[in-house]
């Protein structure tokens, strides 16, 4: 059964500072904050702010308090920033086509965050509050240090955290180790109502092979709608979940029956029976899923992927299977 889709499991497609692309639920991102690497990475953010002072409160408020002003705003950038995201995970169920660049979200987080500040500023110094914005060179410099710690976090942080994530739910749920998906594997698997004892021993003994492994988890080939390569890791899109697992998009290819899909470009492969699209715009070739992800295909691979798609039983135009 096919686990519905809302604005805590629907997938971002999300642009750092350095215009690297990005994938992750809100579900993943809320779990992150948990992780020690965050913390570590938070820790050298407040650090830099409270040794480099640029508001200027050392000697108005303790070390203590400048250390609490700092997580304080830190605080604050991180919730808004989750609360935006949020907001655009649920409008992406409805337009699955949806991109996020996190540096126009830094730039409205650093204005709210700005003027709460000068507003705690003005009161430690003077006792009074009073509206307004930090100065734009300072504003600006703001932007820089956030952007630069948002990169680092998903160039070095993020995939560390998935690695701590994945395996502390291996151990939480060591089955998982056996099947991420026993219950879709069992139907797979199923014995026929008119088969003998002996026919339900050959099914059981083909059972493993309808599985295939990726870093220790066990997943039904028939489940996978597409796999998508992020660096030196995987995300794999089945029916009930989706796996963001250490290893190399060919490897996991080469586990799967040929006529099951297809590899479109090198960084992602697509199962037949997920493709609902296949149409050209602009002169590019694009595949929609049954969840809604679109898909380009590479331009060396488009003849082929047309024979294979004709073979296959699938057209181009709006439904990638005929009626």
């Amino acid at each position: 059964m096919t686990r519905p889709v809302n604005r805590f499991t629907a997938e971002l497609t999300v642009y750092t500072a350095n215009l690297r692309r990005t994938h992750f639920t809100i579900r993943e991102l809320a779990a992150c904050i948990y992780s020690r690497h965050f913390f570590a990475l938070l820790a050298m953010f407040v650090a830099l702010m409270v040794v480099s002072d640029p508001v200027m409160l050392r000697g108005v408020v303790p070390f203590e308090g400048l250390i609490l002003f700092w997580l304080g705003i830190s605080l604050l950038y991180l919730s808004l920033l989750l609360l935006v995201l949020t907001l655009i995970a649920a409008l992406s169920t409805i337009w699955t086509s949806l991109v996020v660049y996190l540096p126009l979200i830094g730039v409205v987080n650093v204005l709210i965050c700005s003027f709460v500040g000068d507003i705690l500023v003005t009161y430690l110094r003077d006792g009074t509050f009073a509206l307004g914005f930090r100065p734009a060179n300072e504003m600006i410099a703001y932007f820089v240090v956030a952007q630069i710690f948002e990169t680092l976090y998903f160039l070095f942080v993020y995939p560390l955290i998935r690695i701590d994530y994945r395996d502390s739910d291996l151990h939480l749920h060591p089955e998982r180790r056996l099947s991420v998906v026993e219950a879709l594997a069992g139907r797979e698997a199923a014995p026929s109502e008119v088969g003998a004892a002996e026919d339900d021993d050959a099914e059981e003994a083909e059972a493993p092979a309808r599985l295939i492994h990726v870093a220790g988890v066990a997943i039904a080939p028939g489940t996978i709608r597409w796999i998508r390569a992020e660096e030196h890791f995987v995300r794999i899109r089945h029916d009930s979940n989706t796996e963001f697992l250490r290893a190399r998009l060919q490897d996991v290819v080469a586990q799967l029956p040929p006529d099951l899909g297809y590899r479109l470009h090198r960084s992602y492969w697509v199962a037949r029976d997920a493709i609902t699209r296949i149409a050209s715009e602009s002169g590019v070739l694009e595949v929609t899923t049954n969840d809604g992800e679109t898909f380009t295909v590479a331009q060396t691979r488009r003849r082929d992927f047309l024979d294979w798609a004709q073979t296959a039983g699938l057209t181009v135009g709006n439904s990638g299977r005929p009626a």
